[in-house]
C-alpha cells in the first residue's frame, strides 16, 4: 500500500523536475488557448493557465508536461473553480491517449461539459480519458460531464492506464452504460487519494465501475450520494479485479443491488479501515468472488476481524460532511498494525481522521439535554487479577432533567449490560463497569463500547478496551 508520505514525495519530485528543466508558457498571454500551448510545448514545460472559462477539447499528445491554473504556484485553492475547461459537448474535455506517463500532469482546473468520444462500439471517458497512459491529475473538479449513448465513465474513463488521482472531487457526472463518476478497465491499476466522488449516476456503477483484471488503489475516498440502476451504487467490481481499499467512506448511495459495493465473479477486494453506512438496501451483495473487510464499520454488520455495527457519528453526513464527531466510536478503532494518524494515534476508521491534538469541545453535535460523555477510566482495565483495575469509570454530564440508559455493547452491537436505566436530574455523574454482563459472567477480553441514550435517543458511542 502507497502512503500519503510517499505520494506526496512522488509528486514534489514530478512538480520540482518539470519546473525546473521546462518553459513556462502563459495561457493566453504567449498563446490564446490551451491547446496551442500545448503543440508548441516540448518535454518539461509548463503551460500556467490565467483564471478563466475556456472552451476547448484538449490532448496532451504524448507531451511529459504540466498544465496548470495559479493554483500550481500559490496553492490558492479559489483558483481551481476560477479556471474551467469547458468542453461544450464537443467531446472528451481532456485526453491521455498517447502513452503519456506520470510526468504528464493536470492540477488545478474545473473540468466540465464533456461528451464522450465513440470508439471500439462504446462512448468513453466523458470529462477525461486516460488509455493506455498514466497521468497525473491533481487538485480538480470533475464535474457535469456525460457518456452516452452506451457510455462507460462519465466523469473520467481510464482503460490500460496507471493513472494517479489526488485531491479531486468527481461530482454530478452521468453515463448511460457503467461507471457514472469514473471507470476503470482492462488492467488499469489507478491509484486514488483524498477523493470524493459523489452525485454520479449510470446504470451500472454509479460511483465507480472497476472492470476487468484492475487492481485499483483507494485511501482516503469519500463516495456518497451515487446512483446505479442495477448495480453497484457506490463501487461495483466485476471480473478478476483485487483492489485495496483503505480509509474510505461509502455512504447515502443507492442501488437495487449492492447500494455500497456490488461484488462480481471472481473479484477480491480487500477493505480495511473504513465505512459503510446508510447505503440503501443494503451495504454490500456478493454476486460472485469474495470481500475481506477488517477494521471497518459496516450497517448490519460483517464478519472480521475488529469490525464494528455503531452508528459513526457523522459531523453532516445530509451536507457532506463524513468528518467524525468527538464520540464517533470509528475512533481509534482501525488496525493498530496500520501507520499512525497524522496526529499520532492508532488510524481511525472512515475517510477522516478525527485529530486528537486539537483542544475541541466535548459537546455532543446537536444535542441540547445531556451534553457531555466522557472517556472511561482506567482505559484499557483489568477486573480480574491482584493489583488489577477492578472497574472502570464512567463520567457524564446531565445538564436537563431527563431519562438516562448507560449500556455496554460487543463490537457485534449487541448488549452486555445495562448500567444506568432511570430518570435523572441535573448534575454530574459517574457509573462503575466490573467488566460483567447481565447474567453476573465475567466478559472476555476485547474492544466494548458504552451507549448513552437520552430519552430513548442516542446521544453518545464511546470505546473501551477490558484486558485480562
Amino acid at each position: 500500500m502507497i502512503s500519503n508520505k510517499k505520494i506526496i514525495f512522488i509528486l514534489i519530485f514530478i512538480f520540482s523536475q518539470l519546473l525546473v528543466f521546462g518553459t513556462i508558457i502563459d495561457i493566453p498571454g504567449d498563446f490564446p488557448t490551451i491547446q496551442e500551448g500545448i503543440d508548441f510545448a516540448v518535454m518539461a514545460d509548463t503551460i500556467l493557465v490565467q483564471p478563466g472559462v475556456y472552451y476547448e477539447n484538449i490532448s496532451y499528445n504524448g507531451k511529459s508536461i504540466v498544465i496548470g491554473s495559479l493554483f500550481l504556484i500559490t496553492q490558492d485553492s479559489t483558483y481551481i473553480a476560477d479556471t474551467v475547461i469547458d468542453g461544450a459537448y464537443n467531446g472528451n474535455v481532456v485526453k491521455f491517449k498517447n502513452g503519456e506517463s506520470c510526468f504528464a500532469v493536470l492540477t488545478g482546473f474545473t473540468i466540465t461539459n464533456g461528451l464522450a468520444e465513440y470508439f471500439w462500439n462504446y462512448h468513453y471517458g466523458g470529462g477525461i480519458i486516460c488509455a493506455n497512459s498514466n497521468p497525473t491529475i491533481t487538485d480538480c473538479i470533475i464535474t457535469g460531464n456525460v457518456a452516452t449513448p452506451w457510455g462507460k465513465g462519465g466523469g473520467v474513463f481510464c482503460g490500460g492506464s496507471c493513472a494517479t488521482f489526488i485531491n479531486v472531487i468527481i461530482t454530478d457526472n452521468y453515463a448511460s452504460d457503467t461507471g457514472g463518476g469514473i471507470q476503470m478497465n482492462v488492467s488499469s491499476h489507478v491509484i486514488l487519494n483524498n477523493v470524493t466522488i459523489s452525485n454520479n449516476n449510470a446504470t451500472w456503477g454509479g460511483g465507480m465501475y472497476i472492470y476487468g483484471d484492475c487492481n485499483p488503489i483507494l485511501s482516503n475516498v469519500t463516495i456518497y450520494d451515487n446512483v446505479a440502476y442495477s448495480e453497484g451504487g457506490g463501487i461495483i467490481c466485476h471480473v478478476n479485479c483485487d483492489p485495496i481499499l483503505s480509509n474510505i467512506t461509502v455512504s447515502g448511495n443507492y442501488s437495487p443491488f449492492g447500494a455500497g459495493i456490488f461484488i462480481g465473479s471472481n473479484c477480491y477486494p480487500e477493505i480495511i479501515n473504513s465505512i459503510f453506512w446508510n447505503n440503501t438496501p443494503s451495504e454490500i451483495y456478493q454476486s460472485g468472488g469474495l470481500i475481506t473487510i477488517t477494521y471497518s464499520d459496516i450497517q448490519g454488520g460483517w464478519a472480521g476481524i475488529g469490525n464494528i455495527n455503531f452508528d459513526p457519528l457523522f459531523v453532516n453526513s445530509i451536507n457532506g460532511d463524513f468528518h467524525l464527531q468527538e464520540s464517533s466510536p470509528c475512533i481509534d478503532a482501525g488496525d493498530p498494525n496500520s501507520p499512525l494518524d497524522p496526529d499520532g494515534t492508532i488510524a481511525d476508521m472512515g475517510a477522516y481522521y478525527f485529530d486528537q491534538s486539537v483542544s475541541v469541545t466535548n459537546f455532543i453535535f446537536g444535542n441540547t439535554n445531556c451534553t457531555l460523555l466522557k472517556q472511561n477510566y482506567p482505559n484499557p482495565f483489568n477486573p480480574s487479577g491482584a493489583g488489577r483495575s477492578p472497574s472502570t469509570t464512567i463520567l457524564y454530564d446531565i445538564q436537563t432533567d431527563c431519562k438516562v440508559n448507560i449500556s455496554i455493547l460487543n463490537v457485534k452491537g449487541q448488549l452486555v449490560k445495562t448500567l444506568i436505566n432511570n430518570f435523572q436530574t441535573t448534575g454530574d455523574y459517574a457509573v462503575l463497569w466490573n467488566g460483567k454482563d447481565e447474567e453476573g459472567e465475567f466478559v472476555p477480553s476485547g474492544i466494548y463500547f458504552y451507549k448513552l441514550d437520552i430519552n430513548g435517543e442516542t446521544k453518545a458511542i464511546k470505546k473501551c478496551l477490558l484486558l485480562k
